[in-house]
């Protein structure tokens, strides 16, 4: 679960999840991954940033696609492991 307690959840100016940011203190894992230090993860295997939680602990083949917004572009990183992120 190291993704997950990492992220610090983002809303929207109308209170709704915009994604989930990638802090600076960034665990090395994550930056082994392809996520930096800004990232704005807005889904995680298609499902929504209100709905991350579910999918990090209910994905059971340890592929994960990540949408990230990345300064003024939208990135996909895959994360293949064996472990909860």
């Amino acid at each position: 679960a190291w993704l997950q307690g990492m992220l610090a959840r983002v809303e929207s100016q109308d209170g709704r999840p915009a994604g989930w940011r990638v802090p600076a203190s960034m665990p090395e894992a994550a930056a082994h991954a392809g996520l930096q230090a800004g990232d704005l993860v807005t889904s995680v295997n298609g499902a929504g940033p209100e709905n991350l939680a579910q999918v990090l602990l209910g994905a059971e083949d340890g592929r994960y696609e990540l949408a990230v917004r990345r300064g003024a572009e939208t990135v996909t990183v895959t994360i293949e492991t064996d472990e909860r992120l």
